[in-house]
């Protein structure tokens, strides 16, 4: 029903246009899932980041709970970030960018999302990109869903990880990890 409030269903599985650099097939995260992804994380202050936002499902599930917060959705197809753009056009707190995400990691958020966007070797790219720009702020927190490639920040002593245990949803599917950079 989120979907359509906002405007059409985003719920679909595309096969990804760009799987040549390593982007993998788009699914939407279940709305089910969402309010235990970030139960008790988002402050008023961060500025949230979905990595591989798709259509913008995640970010239409931020602002239906109200959030105010600067969003970010980075989405390198760029036929499928402009459809997101359309989606949250009226919202002025939201920024579409369209690219890949190892070259447009925004500097200012503090919270990244993403549900397994990417094959293994982007993952590490990003993992390695993300050390780059926060080493020396310690801040960005990244939430990694469906994580297929955990093992790359487990095995990096740079990364700190704790999974969140989401077997009592329903609908999840895979794990979460709250993933920091060691302080």
């Amino acid at each position: 029903m989120l979907d359509l409030r906002f405007g059409g269903l985003l719920g679909k599985v595309s096969k990804p246009r760009y799987a040549h650099i390593g982007a993998v097939e788009t699914r939407s995260t279940n709305y089910a899932v969402l309010p235990h992804v970030f139960e008790g994380l988002v402050k008023p202050t961060d500025v949230l980041v979905d990595v591989g936002c798709g259509r913008g499902r995640v970010i239409l599930w931020w602002l239906s709970q109200g959030y105010k917060n600067k969003i970010i959705g980075a989405e390198i197809d760029p036929a499928v970030a402009e459809y997101a753009r359309r989606k949250t056009r009226k919202f002025r707190n939201v920024t579409i960018i369209e690219g890949n995400i190892l070259d447009n990691i925004p500097e200012d958020g503090t919270i990244f999302y993403m549900y397994n966007p990417f094959a293994r070797p982007v993952v590490e790219k990003f993992r390695d990109r993300m050390l780059e720009k926060f080493e020396n702020r310690k801040e960005a927190l990244l939430l990694y869903y469906n994580c297929k490639h955990l093992d790359l920040f487990h095995n990096n002593p740079h990364w700190q990880v704790e999974e969140k245990d989401l077997t009592h949803v329903p609908s999840a599917q895979g794990s979460l990890a709250l993933i920091k950079l060691r302080v």
